[in-house]
């Protein structure tokens, strides 16, 4: 009886909760809150795009690299380049779809507004895959090589990040190999040697392919070597690198519509 009590009890308190409280009927607002600075801007940029910004990082004088998205359907030409001159900016690399620029970051504000411009960010970076897999025996290549079948007269093109050491390698590479470097750091330089692994297998697999080493830094990069590779009329690209952040993990975004 005690314990029946004690539901009752504890009931009726719910139910007194809910009479103060009403769920049904309320005038609730979902309207997302307004963005706190300017929504042509990714957010990361706004203290040095907001005249007054608390504690900017940087000076504003100083230059900043951002990434300029046109129009949704537009291409990166319908950006007004001549008034993007008077603000400062210079166009570093320009591909279809995007274009990347230096600017001051006191201008910042004023490019968003400029015409054909529709969200200013910072470039998006490819991420190198970590593992590196060497299967030529695997995937039955050898016996292709005692059939004679080498890889003769196929272009493959590499488009990748870093290509450090691929000029010290010995055997490992074929004697000559074209290339082309969109990050102007230098085709070897850096750190990576992500996109040296990936030639090295290539070579092993066909050994007399014709190889096209394509060094990228962001999606601008990444979209001009694409239609190189068209250009040369590329057999094979490899490419194996992703973009975080960049799309929901559904096969869209334009990293995909690049690719």
């Amino acid at each position: 009886m005690e314990l029946i009590n004690r539901y009752r009890i504890t009931i009726a308190f719910f139910l007194g909760i809910l009479g103060y409280v009403p769920l049904w009927g309320q005038n609730i607002d979902f309207t997302p809150d307004k963005p706190d600075g300017p929504a042509k801007i990714q957010s990361a940029l706004w203290e040095l795009a907001i005249p007054g910004a608390a504690k900017p990082t940087r000076d504003l004088q100083d230059t900043v690299v951002v990434i300029l998205v046109p129009h949704v359907g537009q291409a990166s030409a319908s950006i007004d380049t001549s008034s993007l001159a008077a603000l400062g900016g210079r166009v570093l690399a320009q591909s279809k779809s995007l274009m990347r620029i230096s600017v001051p970051a006191s201008s910042l504000l004023a490019v968003s507004e400029l015409p054909g411009v529709r969200f200013v960010r910072k470039p998006h970076r490819p991420h190198s895959q970590a593992t590196i897999s060497e299967g030529v025996s695997r995937i039955g290549a050898l016996a292709n090589h005692s059939a004679g079948v080498k890889g003769q007269g196929v272009k493959v093109a590499i488009i990748d990040g870093g290509f450090k050491g691929a000029n010290k390698l010995s055997g490992d590479m074929p004697a000559r190999w074209n290339y082309y470097d969109y990050t102007g750091e230098g085709i070897y330089a850096g750190d990576s040697v992500h996109g040296t692994a990936c030639a090295e297998i290539i070579h092993d697999v066909a050994p007399e392919a014709e190889l096209y080493l394509y060094k990228t830094g962001d999606m601008v990069d990444f979209e001009n070597a694409k239609d190189r590779c068209i250009r040369n009329g590329i057999d094979v690209i490899n490419y194996s690198s992703g973009w975080f952040g960049t799309g929901i993990g559904d096969g869209r975004g334009l990293a995909c519509d690049i690719v």
